[in-house]
């Protein structure tokens, strides 16, 4: 396939879901047209059955990734083994003539327990070499209690997941959370580090017991897959549990970098309210902004307020007198226009202002939309002006209300 060829792989089902067939398809002209490549593979009727009494045989979800060897690679999801006590499998079939004809299935990740169902893979090659897929597992942390948190594995190669009985190792910030459902991994370049960022997004956030918890943040690694995750704020927030009435919010998750390694754009399903249905949403922040936490500023007449979905667990409420001061101490390296992204919720059903100092200079406002609700946040954006070395930002009451959970900086 030539250089820029895109590949879009699939399940179609007929209207009466009796089978199940993952297709790819190709592009040579950027999306605008499109051609059949092949059958990747067949199964049975597309039945959604999770219990471990299940008889359903059907193939889900699959991804495409190039691996080590330069083969093209077809991961998916495999229901075709429960005779081994399989009862869902992350599995893969590869092509080295450009997806005209594909080998055997080979599994990821094939827990024999009847019970553990792992699923929709995405794989994504890390700056060593390695690969790093994630995934799903349904029924845990058990089948009454039904998240679906967040696994991951690592190969040399894409290809060798040993050993393949194994789910991997559990997606865990240093406070216990974890995250749940429809995963999407890719790596990050950032720059001034070989590491990059191992970004991972989600439906939902879990928290310690596995319960579904809010879910507003990619969670991120910085070395690789080893040691901690952080959170990372989602550019587009939705409602996560769907309480608002939507239906599968964030079911489907999308983002990539852009090509300076500067910026995350971020895609995905939130509910309209208006219409009752979903909207795709796209969005963007910032990858390497310098990041400073409300709760961490000095404050005078307001109060923490713990939310799972703020960054670093806490925000900043109660910025409802005359005397309530959010202030903020930056440093710039140089002087000159930034960028600042404050991230807020307001859940009055009307818009709100803060009153905004920089240095003790004069007084401007920002401006924040009503969010959902309290809890759901999200984006204001102003430009300020900064002299190099030490700065205060400071925010006071305005109109309405409204909190306040961090600010990003950044020069465009």
């Amino acid at each position: 396939m030539p250089a820029g060829t895109l590949l879009l792989s699939g399940m179609i089902m007929p209207t009466d879901r009796s089978s199940s067939r993952l297709v790819m398809y190709k592009s040579l002209d950027h999306g605008v047209t499109w051609s059949f490549v092949s059958t990747v593979d067949t199964g049975g009727p597309a039945t959604y059955d999770p219990s471990p009494t299940s008889t359903t045989s059907t193939v889900w979800e699959p991804s495409v990734a190039v691996d080590a060897n330069g083969g093209l690679v077809t991961y998916f999801s495999d229901e075709r083994q429960k005779a081994n006590n399989v009862l869902q499998a992350v599995s893969y079939r590869r092509s080295t003539d450009g997806g005209l004809t594909w080998g055997g299935v080979v599994n990821v990740s094939a827990p024999t327990n009847s019970s553990d169902r792992p699923g929709m893979i995405t794989v994504t090659r890390l700056p060593d070499g390695r690969y790093l897929a994630t995934f799903e597992v349904v029924n845990r942390p058990s089948q009454q209690n039904n998240t679906a948190p967040v696994y991951f594995k690592t190969s040399p190669d894409g290809l060798t997941w040993s050993p393949e009985t194994s789910i991997g190792t559990k997606i865990v910030l240093a406070n216990g959370r974890g995250i749940g459902s429809s995963p999407e991994v890719r790596w990050v370049p950032t720059a001034g580090t070989a590491n990059g960022m191992i970004v991972v997004s989600s439906k939902w956030a879990l928290d310690a017991s596995g319960n579904i918890s809010g879910g507003q943040n990619f969670v991120v690694n910085r070395n690789l897959g080893s040691g901690s995750w952080e959170q990372l704020p989602y550019a587009v927030t939705y409602d996560s549990a769907d309480t608002e009435g939507g239906t599968f919010s964030g079911f489907a998750q999308g983002f990539d970098s852009s090509a300076d390694a500067k910026t995350l754009y971020q895609a995905t399903n939130v509910e309209n309210l208006t219409t009752t249905y979903n909207d795709v949403r796209v969005g963007s922040i910032p990858i390497n902004a310098q990041q400073y936490e409300a709760e961490l500023a000095s404050l005078t007449d307001t109060s923490l307020v713990t939310q799972p979905d703020a960054k670093g667990g806490s925000k900043v409420g109660n910025i409802n007198n005359a005397t309530s001061i959010v202030k903020f101490t930056v440093q710039v390296a140089t002087a000159g226009n930034y960028t600042m992204n404050v991230r807020y919720d307001n859940g009055t059903g009307a818009a709100s202002t803060h009153t905004v100092s920089v240095n003790g200079g004069a007084l401007s406002s920002v401006a924040y939309p009503a969010t959902p609700n309290w809890g759901r946040f999200g984006w204001a954006q102003k430009t300020i002006a900064l002299v190099a070395g030490t700065n205060t930002i400071t925010f006071t009451k305005g109109t309405g209300f409204a909190e306040l959970d961090q600010i990003q900086l950044y020069q465009p």
